[in-house]
């Protein structure tokens, strides 16, 4: 393959795997040692998500002809009751694209040129590979925020990178938030709405410092964005409903655990909760959409009911506000007074 510039293995595997170009092992997970009926210290690993691997050297093997990648397959146990092996192999034929040094044991984020699509750079990130395991990212003053992670294994970190480089500024594994808990940046501030078990946290998008941490509710599923308002911000209890008002200073909850300010409907959806300026949340549940006076936590009005389909929630702009439930390629549009 002379046009070729990087070889890889892009694979999804439960429990372990050793590939093998022409016969010579270029790459190895979750296998301590040995190989074939020999191999053990297999460590156990769940195929969720498909993970890069490099192959190193492969110039060195590959010859003219028939070439063989062979890949083994292990399990932790001999009564396991899955095992999976999901194998691709990539070539990349630009060779102004940086190699990728290390394998990615679960996620990385990359960057590509606009105008050319070339990759400038790729940083692997050290999550644990589930669906909720990140990353997810934001933009601040010219720099790109990335998080991700699950409590189970407390494996997710947060990073700042310059996006034309790929330099990463700083990075810490002291807080992150879930795939689908987008960072929300403001004032030289990252806000991060957690994790399964993880507190929601407030830190300096200089340094990662650490400024606030909320930990009196991570048996909450707060898995969402979280959406910032003037001082204060809010977001949705996964799966068991409910996007309380927390103080943006310092993470405090208004009023009591026992008696929160409640900015969601009545009813149960698991979309994120948005913050219109006209001083009212918004909220899509199998009910309809509620509008929710943001200081009281009133009910306001409540849209017809529409049966959503997954997470959606509703976008509020000039003056309407719109809603895709993601049912009968339908898309409604409601007047924000009283929501007809």
């Amino acid at each position: 393959m002379p046009e070729a510039h990087e070889l890889g293995l892009l694979i999804r595997y439960d429990d372990g795997f050793i590939a093998y170009l022409n016969g010579v092992e270029v790459v190895r997970a979750a296998v301590g040692e040995g190989s074939g009926t020999e191999a053990h210290k297999i460590s156990s690993h769940e195929a969720e998500s498909l993970e890069y691997f490099p192959i190193k050297n492969w110039k060195g093997l590959i010859k003219r002809g028939v070439n063989v990648l062979a890949i083994e397959g292990h399990n932790t146990t001999m009564d396991s009751s899955d095992f999976t092996l999901d194998p691709r192999l990539v070539v990349s034929t630009d060779p102004s694209a940086p190699p990728s040094s290390t394998a990615t044991t679960g996620q990385m984020v990359e960057g590509w040129d606009a105008s050319t699509g070339r990759r400038l750079w790729r940083i692997p990130f050290n999550t644990n590979s589930k669906m909720h395991g990140g990353p997810s990212g934001c933009v601040g003053d010219g720099v790109m925020y990335f998080t991700g992670g699950k409590s189970t294994g407390k494996t997710g970190e947060t990073m700042a990178v310059k996006p034309r480089s790929g330099e990463v500024l700083w990075q810490t594994d002291k807080a992150y938030a879930s795939a689908t808990g987008t960072p929300a940046y403001r004032d030289g501030k990252l806000y991060l709405s957690g994790a399964y078990g993880m507190p929601m946290t407030c830190m300096s998008a200089a340094d990662g410092a650490i400024i606030w941490q909320q930990d009196s509710v991570v048996d909450r599923h707060h898995v969402e964005t979280s959406a910032l308002g003037a001082d204060y911000f809010s977001v949705n209890n996964k799966y068991d409903g409910g996007a309380w008002r927390w103080n943006l200073a310092d993470g405090s909850i208004v009023g009591s655990l026992d008696k929160p300010v409640q900015l969601w409907g009545p009813a149960h959806a698991c979309g994120a909760i948005v913050l219109a300026s006209e001083g009212f949340a918004l909220s899509a549940t199998l009910e309809g959409i509620f509008a929710v006076d943001s200081e009281t936590g009133k009910v306001i009005w409540k849209s017809m009911g529409i049966g959503s389909h997954a997470c959606p929630h509703p976008a509020a702009a000039n003056g309407r506000i719109y809603y895709c439930p993601q049912i009968n390629g339908m898309m409604f549009c409601f007047e924000p007074v009283k929501g007809n």
